[in-house]
């Protein structure tokens, strides 16, 4: 799966951007367990997970809303002069697993090939930054208390059931710097309650509030979060390129914060301001910069792969 369009389907990527992208949820229903079969499948990850080769922080345990310590599941062993940190005791893992805990592999992108092939996909489509993370829950579990996320969210039904509710947002399209907080600790208004089976899509704008929890299966689910780009972080970089404008460096009235008559001084002034910016020459710049910083920092595939014989070549 190298598309949006593929990941999406039957649902049009102009369907998907005309109703749902920042507007709301979509859940795509396929009745197709292997859907996902070249992206992820449960054996890939029990194999992963026992093999040992992934390590703490790579692979992590949660709770009740809680992140287990990593030496509560790992150890660090030496070899030599060496030490390797992080190393999973698979035994303790599994028995937390099946004492209720959720596995998560976060960054998962970064050491499953067909998944690294995803999300380079969506950055290169979205040119927004994606991460790739993945959930085993066991049976009669739940997740985290109710909270949203500051990104976007598609999830990957890989394997097993899980149900979800939805809830209204409390601040609609929340920025990074604005994570969930209830104090009352009682959700917006339920919106919809979705069942996830295998080969299912489920999309989440971000500041949807949910909770998730498993029954009489397992679950594994692929996450993938993509923290946008805003017209806000855009503005900010205008007018961090406004300050080569030696008016825009002057001091603000003396006294502002006391006289209120200053306040519309300030106004009218910071409404000239604006204007200014809005048909400065530095705009197309800033926007070519900007957009060049995005393309920039998207994951791509290596530039070629390790061989250990050259091409070629045959081992002695």
């Amino acid at each position: 799966m190298d598309s949006f369009e593929k990941l999406s389907a039957p649902v049009a990527p102009q369907t998907f951007f005309a109703e749902h992208w920042e507007r709301a949820p979509l859940h795509i229903r396929r009745d197709d367990a292997s859907f996902y079969r070249d992206v992820l499948t449960k054996p890939e990850l029990e194999q992963m997970i026992s093999s040992g080769v992934l390590r703490y922080p790579a692979v992590q345990l949660s709770k009740a809303g809680r992140f287990y310590p990593a030496d509560s599941f790992s150890r660090n062993i030496r070899s030599g002069a060496d030490t390797f940190s992080g190393v999973l005791n698979v035994a303790k893992l599994a028995a937390e697993y099946r004492g209720g805990a959720t596995v998560l592999l976060p960054g998962l992108q970064r050491s499953h090939a067909p998944v690294r092939a995803l999300t380079t996909a969506l950055e290169a489509f979205f040119s927004h930054p994606v991460q790739a993370n993945v959930y085993l829950t066991p049976e009669n579990a739940t997740g985290f208390a109710p909270h949203y996320d500051t990104h976007e969210v598609f999830i990957l039904q890989i394997a097993g059931a899980k149900h979800w509710r939805i809830h209204e947002p409390l601040l609609p399209l929340p920025y990074r710097n604005q994570p969930f907080t209830n104090d009352s600790g009682v959700p917006a208004r339920m919106l919809m309650e979705v069942d996830m089976a295998a080969g299912d899509l489920l999309y989440l704008p971000r500041g949807y509030i949910h909770t998730t929890t498993t029954s009489r299966s397992s679950s594994v689910h692929l996450t993938i979060g993509m923290t946008v780009m805003t017209w806000l972080d855009l503005a900010g970089e205008l007018v961090q390129a406004a300050k080569e404008d030696v008016r825009l460096r002057k001091a603000l009235p003396v006294g502002f914060a006391s006289r209120p008559e200053a306040i519309a001084e300030m106004r009218d002034e910071l409404a000239a301001i604006l204007e200014r910016l809005a048909g400065s020459e530095r705009m197309p710049a800033v926007i070519e910069n900007f957009a060049q910083r995005a393309k920039n920092t998207q994951s791509a595939p290596p530039d070629e792969e390790f061989r250990i014989d050259a091409e070629g070549t045959t081992a002695p």
